[in-house]
């Protein structure tokens, strides 16, 4: 392979002192990008995960989420039971999640070059809140609707 600076001595042209630098630095860019996506799939795979524990955990009150409709609870109480109860765990994981993550940049910081560590916790815990909610919501929509009630 030749470098760029040999590609300058040599009188090559532009073309070619390009394709030489492309060639030169391609292990680190590949190494980049397949460490990108590796995070990217880290990042879904965490969401799915987290999505389908709360949507299950949701679901198994269902039957809870009936009885107390049955007893009059309105459907605006139904919600705030059911996003309360995820939005606290996603809060005490939230926190520990960015309690550790910030521990562990000390050790990364020497590896990124022009990108702070800290840059992507905020996208991420808007990510999984996003997830939290929807997981949460979901299930109680899905409750069975004050209309079953039964007339005694």
């Amino acid at each position: 392979m030749l470098s760029p600076d040999k590609a300058r001595g040599m009188g090559l042209s532009g073309k070619v002192r390009a394709s030489a630098g492309v060639s030169i630095f391609w292990p680190q860019r590949m190494a980049g990008i397949l460490l990108a996506f590796a995070g990217l799939l880290a990042i879904v795979t965490a969401t799915l995960g987290l999505y389908a524990v709360l949507a299950y955990s949701g679901l198994r009150r269902t039957r809870e989420l009936g009885v107390r409709i049955a007893l009059s609870a309105s459907c605006r109480d139904i919600l705030r039971s059911t996003l309360g109860h995820g939005m606290i765990l996603a809060a005490i994981g939230i926190v520990a999640g960015i309690g550790l993550a910030a521990a562990g940049t000390r050790l990364l910081g020497s590896l990124l070059y022009g990108v702070t560590a800290t840059d992507t916790f905020a996208g991420v815990a808007a990510l999984l809140l996003g997830t939290v909610l929807v997981a949460c919501y979901v299930p109680a929509r899905a409750a069975p609707p004050a209309s079953t009630r039964s007339s005694r």
